[in-house]
C-alpha cells in the first residue's frame, strides 16, 4: 500500500467516524439522531419503606458486604418495580451484584456495575419474590452503611 493510499484510507475513516458520531448519540443528545428512543413519561410512582429489621448484613469475605433485603408481604408479587438502597456515603465506583430470590428462582439483575452515587437501584423481575441479594465490593473502602431501603414501583402495578 503506498503512502497516498495510507492518507487517503485514514481520511476516510475519520471521515465517516467524525459523520456517523452525532448520529449515533456518541457527543450527547442531538435532536437528529433517528435511533433515540424518545424517555417514557414518568406516571406516579408508590413508595414502599422497607423495615430496618428486614435488611440482613453479613461480610462474606473482607471486601464485600452482603445486603439481604426480606420484602414485605404487599411487594412479594410485584409487576415490576425497583429496590432502592440508599446509603450514607456515595460507593465512589463499587462494584454491585444483586440477585432476586423466589419460590424455585434466582435471578442474577446486576453483575459487576459500577455505582457511583449513594443509592443502588435494583430491577425486580417479574414474578413472586421474597428476597433481594445486594453484595457490594468495596475493596479498599469503608463498609457502606444503609440510610434507608424502599421499594418503588408504578401506580398501577399489583402489590
Amino acid at each position: 500500500m503506498t503512502p497516498h493510499a495510507r492518507a487517503g484510507a485514514a481520511a476516510l475513516v475519520t471521515a465517516t467516524a467524525v459523520l456517523t458520531a452525532p448520529l449515533a448519540g456518541c457527543w450527547g443528545s442531538s435532536d437528529i439522531n433517528p435511533f433515540a428512543r424518545p424517555p417514557a413519561p414518568a406516571g406516579p410512582v408508590i413508595a414502599t419503606p422497607i423495615d430496618a429489621d428486614a435488611v440482613a448484613i453479613s461480610e462474606p469475605s473482607p471486601w464485600i458486604v452482603r445486603y439481604r433485603v426480606t420484602l414485605p408481604p404487599m411487594c412479594a408479587a410485584l409487576a415490576g418495580g425497583t429496590l432502592k438502597l440508599r446509603f450514607t456515603a456515595r460507593l465512589d465506583g463499587a462494584k454491585v451484584d444483586a440477585f432476586v430470590e423466589g419460590p424455585r428462582q434466582r435471578v442474577a439483575v446486576l453483575h459487576g456495575k459500577r455505582v457511583g452515587g449513594d443509592t443502588v437501584a435494583v430491577p425486580l423481575a417479574p414474578g413472586t419474590l421474597d428476597t433481594v441479594d445486594v453484595w457490594v465490593h468495596r475493596r479498599l473502602r469503608s463498609p457502606p452503611v444503609i440510610r434507608d431501603a424502599v421499594v418503588e414501583r408504578p401506580d398501577g402495578a399489583r402489590g
